[in-house]
C-alpha cells in the first residue's frame, strides 16, 4: 500500500511539475483561440445559464454535485469523456493537495479508461486545470525494485471567467465543454526497500484525444467551442485558490489523427508544422533505455512500437538495420534480371 501511495504522488508530481507545463501554457492560449469566444461572451452566457440553473434547482440533474444522471454522454458521441471532482483549488506555487473525490471515464475506439486520482488548480488566476489520472504497474519486479508505470492523464481546462463569483450553492452550467487533452505515458521506475521511487525514465508518450470542437450558439452568434457541458458549484460562493470546488464535465472527444496533428503542431503564427520542420512533433514520442529519443516505429520498449505514420516517407520507415536487406533484395532482383537475359 505504501508503494501505491508513493507512486501516486510521484506520478502526479511528475506531470504537474514537468510533463504538462508546456501543454498547459499552450492550452491556456488556445482555449479562446479555438473557441473564438471572449471573456465577456463567456460571462454573459454563464449569467444566462445561472438563472436557468436556479429555476431548475428542484430537477434531479442538479442539487447533488455527484449526480450520475447529469454525466450521461450524448448517444451520438462515439468518443467521450466524463468527470466528477470535489476538492480544494490549488495555486501554482502551493503545496500539492489532491482532490477529495475523483471519478472519471474516457471512452475511445481502443477501449474505456477509468480515472481515479487528480487535483484542481487555478493557472495564473485565469484558467482552471483539472488533472484526472489513473495508472497500473507493468513488469513489476519487487525483488529487483523495478517496474513500468502505465499512466493515463486527462487534463480538463476552462477559463475562470465562465464562473463568476456567485452566492453560496448556486449551481451553474455552461452549454459547452471544457478543453480536454488525454495522454498515455509509460515510465520505467526504480524503487528502494522503503518503496520510495529512486529513478524514473519516460519510455513512451502518446497523445490520444482532444475535445471535439463544434458550433455553439452564444448571444445569437455561432461560436467554435468544445462540445459538451460543465457543471459547477463552489462552496461558500467562492471560486478562488484555497476554496472548494464541486465540478462535473462531459465532453465529446476527437481522436482523429488530423485533429491531433493540427492541434499539437500548430505554431504561434497559425501555421501547422510538417514532418521535417524544426518544431514538428510526432503524436507519440519514444525513448530507449538511455533516454535517447527514437522513432516509435523502431521502438522496442514497454508498450511496443507504433505503425509508421502516413506522413513519413517510406524510406524513413524501415527499421534500423534493414537497409542492407533492401540492398540484398535489389541485388537479388538484378541477378534475376541477368538470368532472364
Amino acid at each position: 500500500m505504501k508503494k501505491l501511495i508513493t507512486l501516486i504522488v510521484f506520478a502526479l508530481f511528475f506531470f504537474i511539475s514537468c510533463g504538462d507545463n508546456t501543454e498547459d501554457e499552450q492550452n491556456d492560449e488556445n482555449y479562446v483561440n479555438d473557441s473564438e469566444m471572449s471573456d465577456e461572451d463567456v460571462t454573459e452566457q454563464m449569467n444566462d445559464e445561472s438563472e436557468d440553473s436556479e429555476e431548475e434547482s428542484d430537477d434531479d440533474s442538479h442539487g447533488d454535485p455527484l449526480a450520475d444522471n447529469w454525466l450521461v454522454p450524448d448517444d451520438e458521441w462515439e468518443s467521450w469523456a466524463t468527470l466528477k471532482v470535489m476538492g480544494p483549488i490549488m495555486g501554482q506555487s502551493d503545496e500539492y493537495e489532491p482532490a477529495v473525490y475523483i471519478d472519471g471515464r474516457i471512452k475511445l475506439a481502443s477501449g474505456v479508461v477509468d480515472l481515479t486520482d487528480g487535483d484542481v488548480s487555478l493557472f495564473d488566476n485565469e484558467v482552471y486545470n483539472i488533472h484526472a489520472v489513473s495508472y497500473e504497474f507493468l513488469n513489476l519486479d519487487e525483488d529487483a525494485g523495478t517496474a513500468t508505470v502505465d499512466y493515463y492523464n486527462a487534463n480538463f481546462q476552462f477559463p475562470r471567467a465562465v464562473f463568476p463569483e456567485v452566492d453560496e450553492d448556486i449551481e451553474l452550467t455552461t452549454g459547452f465543454g471544457a478543453f480536454v487533452t488525454f495522454t498515455q505515458t509509460l515510465i520505467d521506475i526504480e524503487f528502494d526497500e522503503n518503496d520510495a521511487v529512486t529513478s524514473q525514465l519516460v519510455r513512451k508518450n502518446c497523445y490520444l484525444a482532444i475535445s471535439k470542437i463544434g458550433d455553439v450558439t452564444v448571444n445569437n452568434e455561432t461560436k467554435k467551442l468544445p462540445v459538451g457541458d460543465i457543471w459547477a458549484c463552489f462552496c461558500d460562493g467562492k471560486s478562488d485558490v484555497g476554496d472548494d470546488a464541486h465540478l462535473m464535465f462531459k465532453n465529446e472527444m476527437d481522436e482523429s489523427q488530423e485533429a491531433l496533428f493540427n492541434y499539437y503542431n500548430r505554431q504561434q503564427d497559425g501555421t501547422v508544422a510538417q514532418y521535417g520542420d524544426e518544431n514538428f512533433m510526432h503524436l507519440c514520442q519514444c525513448y530507449d533505455e538511455e533516454g535517447n529519443e527514437v522513432n516509435c516505429w523502431q521502438y522496442d520498449g514497454p508498450g511496443g512500437p507504433e505503425e509508421c505514420p502516413d506522413y513519413v516517407p517510406q524510406e524513413h520507415c524501415n527499421p534500423a538495420g534493414n537497409d542492407n536487406d533492401e540492398v540484398s533484395d535489389n541485388n537479388v532482383d538484378e541477378e534475376n534480371d541477368e538470368d532472364i537475359e
